[in-house]
């Protein structure tokens, strides 16, 4: 008897656009949920595949996802798979072959076995930057019996044509019957960031849009990107200057995709934001002064490119953060500036009340362990936690469940929202702070999210911390900028102010 959304047996019933998005795409060979974050989009893959499974055109799936999103795809699983029907699966998560215990489970899940038992192998997505990696994820998809799914989570991580792991994966897609993409912001940056991401949907197994109409990104950028040849110095390219056709791009991906906001779906409290200033000491003052005057001199005088502006721009956002580095790697120093940004955090803080929970970001690893330690003084050993690219997968479960967790004393999460930015939930907060941010709409995006999703029945505020006439001034106004650009592909409507 075929199995369909309507008579799938879930274990939790879904909401009525995770219902609407299973009777789209179930069946599809290739599709794009491009759902707000907190919309479900795991739940809907999960579901997809038992569905698929049930009718006996699915039998594996292999999902690569950020490295903090891969301990919540195993919750996701646990809690949606309906393994009183479709029998126990078997989930396996990819921790490298550094043990024999992980290399073990790993020959076990690759093992040829019988169909019934479904397969989930779960890969974070910076593996595919190595060979080893990229080797063990085509063994999977070459080994295994019966019809295979890839998933990329976040696939915005794979927006570089030219990146080692957007590469593999791309090349990856061919040994799959069915391929999917999940991100709430797939423009983070431009119109350009889609190309890659359909690569891997046409499953071609070559960087060619086929489906788009595109089989080289140089065609692809010509015909949406405006350009102009530039010179520097010896050297002459082209740069983008802005877009066109746009309508034209949202039209072509509609047939493989689904666009839905949280406004258009869930009820949700508003979100307020609240600017709070952090005047420079004088000595960030002149140490910023020194560095924004020779960064203006090199840009007037053509004698400056990208990296190296962008290189300065960080050491501006560094300044701004309270510290600065000095020599060159491996000799390179760090040293801690007189600033008022934690005082600035530690008031905005003693304003909420003393059992709110509260999300805090930094790009700088540095604050984080500032900033925890000047919170730990103020409220306790137990009361605050860093979460960053050095934080172990162990640490990591642990921390989210602590902070969900009313009752545990951890009440603020002090995260790089590099690493922690996407797929976590963090509602039990409905506070956050952005001690520095970054250009990159999409990490901050990803960020509010966290705390604005389903099961949060508080209004959330978020506050910037802001240092008025500096380059934090500038990576708000771009991140505005970014997000119109976004709206304008996707063909979202934008509703109230931002940031």
């Amino acid at each position: 008897m075929r199995v369909t959304p309507e008579t799938y047996p879930y274990v939790l019933r879904p909401f009525d656009h995770q219902r609407a998005a299973l009777d789209d795409s179930w069946g599809l060979e290739q599709f794009a949920h491009f759902l707000d974050p907190g919309l479900g989009k795991t739940k809907i893959t999960i579901d997809t595949c038992g569905i698929l499974h049930a009718n006996d055109k699915l039998h594996n799936v292999l999902i690569f996802a950020p490295n903090s999103v891969v301990g919540p795809w195993v919750e996701e699983i646990e809690k949606h798979w309906p393994a009183k029907q479709l029998g126990e699966p078997h989930v396996f998560r990819w921790k490298g072959l550094t043990t024999k215990t992980n290399q073990r489970e790993y020959e076990e899940i690759v093992a040829p076995t019988d169909l019934a038992q479904f397969r989930f192998f779960l890969m974070n997505v910076e593996s595919q930057s190595s060979q080893k990696g990229r080797a063990c994820a085509e063994e999977f998809l070459k080994r295994v019996p019966g019809r295979k799914m890839i998933v990329v989570d976040e696939s915005s991580l794979i927006k570089s044509p030219k990146a080692a792991r957007s590469k593999a994966i791309v090349g990856l897609g061919k040994l799959a019957e069915y391929r999917r993409i999940l991100t709430g912001t797939p423009v983070p940056n431009s119109p350009m960031d889609v190309f890659a991401p359909f690569c891997f949907l046409s499953g071609s197994g070559r960087m060619q849009a086929g489906q788009l109409g595109f089989r080289t990104y140089l065609a692809f950028r010509s015909y949406y990107a405006i350009e102009r040849q530039r010179v520097l110095g010896p050297r002459s390219f082209k740069e983008i200057v802005g877009y066109q056709r746009l309508d034209d791009l949202n039209r072509r991906m509609d047939p493989y995709t689904l666009r839905l906001t949280k406004d258009e779906c869930l009820d949700l409290p508003d979100k307020t934001y609240v600017k709070h200033e952090a005047v420079l000491t004088p000595d960030q003052a002149k140490l910023y002064a020194d560095v924004s005057k020779n960064l203006l001199a090199e840009i007037d005088g053509g004698l400056i490119d990208t990296s190296v502006a962008l290189t300065k721009l960080l050491r501006l956002q560094q300044i701004i953060a309270g510290h600065v580095t000095s020599g060159s790697p491996p000799d390179e120093e760090v040293h801690t500036l007189d600033s008022n940004r934690v005082s600035v955090l530690m008031e905005i803080i003693a304003g909420l009340a003393n059992t709110e929970k509260v999300v805090i970001w930094s790009d700088w690893r540095l604050s984080l362990e500032e900033i925890a330690s000047a919170l730990r003084k103020e409220y306790g050993a137990d009361s605050a936690a860093t979460f960053h690219g050095g934080t172990s997968n162990a640490d990591r479960d642990d921390i989210r469940a602590r902070f969900q967790d009313p009752k545990d004393p951890l009440r603020f999460f002090v995260g790089n929202p590099a690493t922690a930015g996407m797929g976590l939930t963090l509602h039990a907060a409905s506070n956050m702070i952005f001690f520095t941010r970054s250009f990159r709409m999409e990490q901050r995006v990803q960020a509010e999210e966290r705390i604005h999703r389903i099961g949060q029945h508080r209004p959330c505020t978020y506050f910037d911390i802001v240092t008025p006439g500096s380059v934090d001034e500038h990576i708000l106004r771009a991140l505005r900028e970014k997000r119109k650009l976004s709206a304008k592909v996707l063909g979202d409507m934008l509703r109230g102010e931002w940031i």
